[in-house]
């Protein structure tokens, strides 16, 4: 049964974003340079974030010991794409951001508390994308240990700042 909802879950996010304009197809995904370091990368981001979905859902399930289990495979994945987007971060560190969405730099400094001037390579997009995964598992490794309500709550606030940070970073990537 934990399988068959992993591979739903998976299928829901393949699903769901099929419906939505190509922008909003990747996590951070660099189009043209690098493609497929930036797809494994950002695949690696979704993966993640199903695997932590279908470890909140065994807990809803009561399925606690299932849930533990996919709750640290999930900070283990999430680790490992932060990972990789720091590695790409460091390939890309001195190539100029070209900004075809002002608004979205706007919105990805407001996201991760950084001055929009800060934002100028595609290396810190890049950076900030690995920034955003790694304090996900940290929250999420924080709530594994000790899920509380107010644990939860910062766990929900980081899957959406996770997201964000994924949509904006593409549209400006592209």
């Amino acid at each position: 049964m934990p399988k068959f909802l992993l591979w739903l879950v998976i299928s829901l996010l393949i699903l769901s974003t099929a419906a939505w304009p190509a922008r909003s197809e990747y996590f951070s995904n660099m189009r043209g340079a690098q493609i497929i370091d930036s797809r494994q990368a950002s695949a690696k981001a979704f993966v993640s974030i199903a695997q932590l979905m279908t470890g909140l859902t065994s807990l809803e399930l009561a399925d606690e010991p299932q849930a533990k289990v996919q709750l640290a495979e999930s900070i283990r994945t999430m680790k490992q794409a932060a990972w990789e987007f720091q590695a790409l971060a460091e390939t890309n560190a001195t190539v100029p951001l070209d900004v075809k969405f002002p608004d979205a730099l706007t919105e990805l400094a407001q996201t991760s508390e950084v001055p929009a001037e800060k934002i100028a390579t595609v290396g810190d997009v890049l950076t900030i994308t690995s920034q955003s995964l790694t304090t996900g598992a940290e929250v999420l490794d924080k709530f594994l240990n000790e899920p509380t309500k107010d644990n939860y709550t910062a766990l929900r606030k980081s899957i959406e700042n996770i997201l964000r940070t994924g949509d904006l970073s593409s549209k400006l990537l592209q």
